[in-house]
C-alpha cells in the first residue's frame, strides 16, 4: 500500500513564486503540497524578469537555491498551466534534474525564451536566491 501512495506523489524544485509565503504558494497548495525540503540546483543561472516580476532559470555556471515541493501527481497539470508549458512557444519546460539536498530526481521548470534574457529588465542574480530583495544584482545589458 505504501508504494501505491508514493507513486501518486511528485517532487518539483521551486525557486520563485511557488515557494512558501510567495505570490503563487496557494497554487502549490492546490496542487496537493504536503512537504517541502531545502535544496539547491547546480549548473543553472537565475534571473529576475521585470516588468514580469518573476524569476527564470537557464543552464549556466551558477547554483540556484530553492525548495523541493512534494505535491500530488495530478497537481503537475496545474503547475504546467501556471508556468506556460503549453503555450506556443512555451515559456517554461518541465525537465527532470538532480538537486542537492534531495535523493530523487525532481521536476524543474526551465525558462524557454532565451531571447528575453538579452533584453532590458532581465537581471542576473549571482547569489542564486530569489525574490529580488534577497540578492545583489547585475543588470544584463547584453546585445548578443
Amino acid at each position: 500500500m505504501r508504494g501505491a501512495v508514493e507513486s501518486l506523489r511528485e517532487w518539483v524544485f521551486a525557486y520563485g513564486t511557488l515557494k512558501p509565503g510567495l505570490r503563487y504558494a496557494d497554487v502549490a497548495i492546490k496542487a496537493g503540497l504536503s512537504k517541502t525540503y531545502s535544496a539547491t540546483l547546480s549548473r543553472f543561472d537565475l534571473y529576475h524578469l521585470e516588468p514580469e516580476g518573476y524569476p527564470a532559470i537557464v543552464p549556466g555556471d551558477g547554483t540556484v537555491t530553492g525548495v523541493v515541493l512534494e505535491i500530488k501527481e495530478s497537481g503537475l497539470a496545474l503547475l504546467d498551466v501556471l508556468e506556460g508549458v503549453d503555450l506556443s512557444p512555451p515559456e517554461y519546460r518541465r525537465e527532470r534534474h538532480k538537486v542537492h539536498g534531495f535523493s530523487a530526481e525532481v521536476w524543474v521548470y526551465v525558462y524557454h525564451r532565451a531571447d528575453r534574457l538579452n533584453r532590458q529588465g532581465a537581471v542576473l542574480i549571482p547569489s542564486g536566491l530569489w525574490p529580488p530583495d534577497t540578492y545583489e544584482t547585475k543588470v544584463n545589458n547584453s546585445t548578443d
